[in-house]
């Protein structure tokens, strides 16, 4: 299967079995399209060292020390679940193709970009962000996981998303 291929939409997207046949290039060009089709070339490279940084820190909260598993992990990332960008991506668009040469570089070269994100384990929408955070105290707190508050630690925001690390990381 060539990168970028068109994959048939299903009535209740899973990319977990999805995409499980796909190679981590093809996986990881997929994972960037969807998330960050509409970022700059540098937001595309931060979701690259979301990955990256995950496959460090290895956990099993984040699919382990496997790079394809933590793409795969379920609800991490619901850029692979459209169908225009991750299932059936236009390949002849520049976000492709960027999405694709940083793919390839990741798992040929390690990713050889500057790291725009720090030790960031973690992005949203900027939109998102803003409504699930408040600031007290002089510090910046995360509500978005459900679990209460997350003291942020690290924060750099890209174009549309924020990329965090929160306590604890």
């Amino acid at each position: 299967m060539a990168y970028g291929e068109s994959i048939p939409y299903p009535s209740n997207p899973n990319p977990t079995v999805d995409f499980a046949n796909l190679d981590g290039i093809d996986i990881l060009a997929r994972l960037i399209n969807g998330e960050a089709a509409g970022e700059s070339y540098t937001g595309k490279i931060g979701v690259a060292y979301v990955i990256k940084n995950r496959h460090f820190e290895n956990l099993p909260e984040f699919g382990g020390s496997n790079e394809k598993n933590i793409m795969l992990h379920p609800n991490q990332f619901d850029g692979l679940k459209s169908k225009t960008l991750a299932y059936q991506p236009n390949i002849n668009l520049q976000s492709w193709k960027d999405s694709l040469f940083i793919a390839q570089d990741y798992f040929y070269y390690g990713l050889r970009y500057d790291n725009p994100i720090g030790n960031c384990l973690w992005f949203v929408g900027t939109n998102y962000y803003a409504n699930h955070s408040y600031t007290s105290g002089g510090n910046e707190y995360y509500t978005g996981f459900g679990t209460g508050s997350s003291l942020v630690t690290e924060k750099v925001i890209l174009g549309g998303h924020v990329f965090f690390l929160v306590d604890g990381y």
